[in-house]
């Protein structure tokens, strides 16, 4: 976010004086300019933990209004006793000036430390204490006398104890342990306790003029420093709203499930509007946050109302610059329409506003708005953005140091090539150089991208190993060194990340590891809530879960319940699983239609209204050809016109290189040669696919390649023996367990038909033999009966013939 808001000012309180105390004396103990009266050899020694605590305790107190110097100086006394003393000498010698001279200096030695080598390189000038001391030095130099006297007073009365204490014995005691560099272990434990004792008794004569409180001991500093929780406060300063927008802006964008709730955020985003209306930061946070649950007219009205008051904020010297502000504004303003069009769905507004932005970009002269600009032109409209990859996309963004534009058109371009058929070669050599671009310019998330677009490269491809491979990289990746946006210290949770996770629930799913891939989707549904932005691809890949499983189960009202929700996300896909449904429960004309149907047409949401008509993905047309195959062999036992879309099925798949349905075309082909008693060219095609199916074909595709084997086997001797049926059936036992497994009926109705059919061949067998043994013969039978009523038993709830085997 790109805030214009006016710089806030420091009003310099007695408070903000200490801080600037303890920030002073920090940065000369750290470069070794101490006053020789404190020994700070020990100070070098404080681990990086406690320095960490030490730095975020700072900023929390730079953020906070007001605070209390008893917890401040405690706070410093738990990081070091050096810093600590050396703090309460500096604070003393102002309040016991007898004039104004003393805090003028000790504002002239503070603003000095960001001219000194040594002293930036500590202060970290764009960090938020260095700009938090630059804002107090600013004020005060605007100050007259009069005001920095008053400032002396009110510092007195805050830091009154240390008057009290200079006068006490304890006082004297303190300096001569200091010259002493702490030698004594007893006398630095002693002065922590005096020290905090007299800070006791300020406190308690400050609040109600009661008697001072119990004394504080040494054990006492080890407390963990409090820290002021931002997201809890009603009222907020200008920085502690800054901070509070970008906290929960980089939660909406990196992890929405640890932001605040959108009831409580817009609750909290009308309160401080009501408190401070120029706080123009929280109009943008309104947006994310109505962004979240898609409302519309929220939403433009924040993001519309946020640049309309940035644009009034700023103050051009000029009418060009006033002009070309407008414009600047104007372009910025766009690119959120289009961008917030786009992600509810609405294509044509957002190439509308696209479109603008570009003209105003091209107005301004702005190079870098135009990419952008461009980049999502491209995205949105890729058939009539005609760019040249190289001249248009590629060096101008890398000129411009916009890597993650040239990341995105690389993949676009790679995507566009990978849909339309072209070598697979080609392709990763695009994905090559976006992992130089990214490697070369230190950046992990275009790495992460990378990752996640290989494993779905290599699963369109029907290599499920790589595609596993590569999501466990990215994941892998993800949790070694991705930061947030806004550099906060949880990891974010990007759409690469839930490409990976549905891909890997996939993978599993398909590989028979049912359970694994439920706990998957369990994880993703509580890392990408409901609602959220990315929680689409997660609720996609569940509803294709949940009909796989339905259809196998025999459940075809969960199946069409799940079809009806998956038409919400992708129309096509849900028309073919209801196709799917119907083919399966019998209603096979049905099927046929709407298969014809979806691969004659497609509608698409195009840019001008008119539905035009395009073919459907290469990937629908191989599903497509093959149940057509399957319902005109059904049906009519028509081994021509079912071979004729098996070949066609097979011939897409080889031109656009998808081997999970090479393979699966061939199976339904050797299936096909088999039942036309072509034994030899069934065994053939099955050869031909045996290394691809055991290597990277799912579980099912391996049991039923399996299963055609051994029916191919025993079909092709006219005269099989005990021993032959024997072994057909331990195959066929196993492959049984394995369709057990997977929870598929209509496999275990097929597996138990042929069992029960050899079995009882087995038995006419051992009946003709001269002596058969009585209890093979026995067992042959019971096993017969066995699978005939487990036959029965499924064919009541499933409604195929057993001639099907595959899909």
């Amino acid at each position: 976010m790109n805030f214009n808001a006016e710089t806030p000012t420091e009003i310099i309180t007695p408070y903000k004086v200490v801080l600037i105390a303890i920030i002073s004396n920090f940065c000369h103990i750290s470069d070794g300019r101490c006053e020789k009266v404190f020994d700070i050899s020990d100070f070098g020694d404080v681990d990086r933990e406690k320095k960490r605590k030490f730095y975020m305790s700072l900023l929390s107190w730079t953020y906070r209004p007001e605070g209390c110097l008893k917890d401040i100086l405690q706070g410093v006394a738990s990081f070091s006793k050096v810093l600590h003393n050396s703090v309460v000498r500096s604070l003393q010698e102002l309040c016991d000036s007898p004039s104004g001279d003393d805090i003028d200096i000790f504002f002239s030695n503070f603003s000095s430390l960001f001219a000194d080598p040594p002293f930036t390189r500590t202060l970290q000038l764009e960090g938020a204490i260095a700009l938090f001391g630059r804002r107090l030095v600013l004020n005060y130099e605007r100050m007259d006398y009069s005001q920095f006297r008053e400032i002396q007073k009110d510092l007195t009365k805050y830091c009154a104890i240390l008057l009290e204490s200079k006068k006490s014995a304890r006082y004297q005691h303190l300096m001569r342990a200091s010259s002493d560099g702490f030698t004594d272990a007893e006398d630095s434990d002693s002065i922590d306790e005096m020290e905090l004792e007299s800070q006791s008794e300020m406190d308690s004569k400050s609040s109600d003029g009661s008697t001072r409180l119990a004394d504080l001991k040494s054990s006492d500093l080890k407390t963990e420093v409090k820290f002021v929780d931002v997201d809890a406060l009603d009222i907020y300063t200008s920085r502690q709203a800054d901070f509070f927008c970008s906290k929960q802006a980089a939660l909406i964008i990196d992890k929405e499930n640890y932001a605040l709730p959108p009831d409580k955020l817009q609750s909290k985003i009308s309160q401080m509007l009501k408190n401070n209306p120029k706080l123009t930061e929280v109009h943008y946070l309104g947006y994310l946050n109505c962004l979240r649950i898609k409302e519309f007219c929220g939403a433009v009205d924040h993001l519309l109302t946020y640049f309309n008051k940035n644009a009034k904020l700023e103050k051009p010297t000029s009418e060009d610059a006033s002009d070309f502000l407008e414009t600047y504004e104007c372009i910025f303003a766009a690119l959120h329409l289009a961008q917030f069009y786009y992600k509810l769905g609405h294509k044509n507004a957002a190439l509308a506003a696209t479109r603008e932005a570009v003209d105003l970009c091209q107005l301004a002269g702005d190079t870098r708005c135009l990419q952008h600009a461009m980049c999502l032109m491209a995205e949105l409209d890729p058939e009539n953005v005609q760019l040249s990859l190289l001249d248009h996309q590629l060096k101008p963004t890398i000129a411009m140091k916009l890597y993650p534009l040239a990341s995105k058109a690389l993949l676009r371009d790679a995507t566009k090539q990978a849909m339309t058929g072209k070598r697979p070669r080609s392709i990763f050599t695009k994905l090559a150089a976006n992992e130089a671009l990214a490697r070369s310019n230190a950046n992990q998330s275009l790495n992460l991208t990378g990752y996640a677009y290989k494993a779905a490269l290599w699963r369109l491809y029907g290599k499920t190993q790589m595609a596993s491979l590569f999501c466990q990289m990215a994941l892998s990746n993800h949790r070694t060194g991705y930061q947030g946006y806004h550099s906060y210290s949880w990891q974010p949770n990007t759409s690469d990340i839930e490409i990976s996770l549905c891909h890997l629930c996939e993978i599993l799913h398909e590989s028979g590891e049912i359970a694994g891939s439920q706990e998957i989707v369990q994880h993703l549904k509580h890392r990408f809530p409901m609602g959220s932005e990315h929680s689409k691809l997660w609720q996609v890949t569940e509803l294709r879960l949940k009909h796989v499983m339905a259809l196998r189960s025999c459940k075809y009202s969960e199946a069409s319940q799940a079809e009806i929700d998956l038409v919400a996300f992708d129309e096509s896909e849900a028309e073919f699983r209801k196709a799917e449904r119907l083919y399966i429960s019998g209603d096979q004309v049905k099927a046929h239609d709407i298969l014809q149907e979806l691969l004659q047409t497609d509608f698409a949401d195009k840019p001008n209204d008119n539905h035009d008509l395009r073919q459907c993905s290469a990937e629908l047309r191989c599903q497509i050809f093959m149940y057509l195959g399957c319902i005109l062999f059904d049906e009519s036992s028509d081994n021509a016109a079912a071979t004729h879309y098996l070949l066609k099925a097979l011939s897409t798949a080889g031109k656009h290189y998808l081997h999970k349905f090479l393979v699966k075309s061939k199976l339904l082909l050797a299936q096909l040669q088999m039942y036309s008693s072509c034994f030899n060219n069934a065994k053939r095609t099955l050869q031909s696919c045996f290394y691809e199916c055991l290597t990277h074909g799912t579980a099912m595709d391996k049991c039923c390649m399996k299963m055609v084997e051994a029916k191919c086997t025993l079909f092709a001797n006219s005269h099989p023996t005990v021993s032959d049926i024997d072994e057909a059936i331990a195959v066929i036992e196993k492959l049984n367990c394995e369709f057990e497994k997977l929870q598929d009926l209509h496999k275990r109705k097929d597996a138990a038909y042929y069992l029960a059919r050899l079995h009882h061949k087995k038995s006419l067998l051992l009946k003709r033999s001269q002596s058969p043994d009585p209890t093979v013969l026995v067992d042959a039978v019971s096993n017969r009966n066995k699978f005939s009523s487990l036959f029965k038993q499924i064919d009541s709830v499933s409604f195929s013939s057993p001639t099907i085997l595959l899909i």
